[in-house]
């Protein structure tokens, strides 16, 4: 499975490599960020603690 096909396909609607690569890099970018302590803790209890969907 592709790093691109883990994100939200119907937000993701790239058309050229370049664009997917830069959308897969600005992904890994925010997600990697640790800039914000409170906003790294939320992000992290969030995905320890799975939620059941509707």
């Amino acid at each position: 499975m592709s790093e691109l096909a883990l994100m939200n396909g119907d937000i993701v609607k790239a058309t050229s490599n370049l664009a997917k690569r830069q959308i897969i890099d600005l992904n890994r970018e925010v997600v990697d960020c640790r800039d914000c302590p409170r906003l790294v803790e939320y992000r992290e209890s969030v995905a320890r603690a799975k939620k059941n969907g509707f």
